[in-house]
């Protein structure tokens, strides 16, 4: 059977943290919801690179257009931002620090650290 790219993805993602000894990584557990819908996780990952990476989403506060493009709506709120922030901190952050080494370690903000 054929898998598509998100669930592709979702795979590396639990490969990603079982290489890092999270022995409990499971494609159950990246699924994240965000105002009832699901998050596409590489769908997001891939916003954000297009826009240069978390650093810059969150230097030039982008994540209101992330959202837009990902659920082609424009209602939005600030707490919708930040979830889709927590979302991607929680789950891809430390893959994008990871596999897009472009960035130095003193662009990352300690608060974008949630740990897995």
């Amino acid at each position: 059977m054929a898998t598509t790219k998100q669930e592709q993805f979702i795979n590396d993602l639990v490969q990603f943290y079982r290489n890092r000894g999270f022995s409990t990584a499971h494609p159950s557990k990246f699924i994240a919801r965000l105002n009832g819908k699901n998050v596409d996780l590489s769908e997001l990952y891939a916003r954000v690179l297009e826009l240069g990476g978390s650093y810059k989403v969150n230097q030039f506060n982008l994540w209101d257009d992330i959202y837009f493009k990902l659920f082609q709506t424009n209602f939005i709120g600030a707490n919708f931002a930040v979830a889709l922030r927590q979302i991607y901190n929680r789950y891809l952050l430390q893959y994008e620090k990871s596999c897009n080494g472009n960035f130095s370690n003193d662009q990352w903000n300690e608060d974008d650290d949630d740990d897995k």
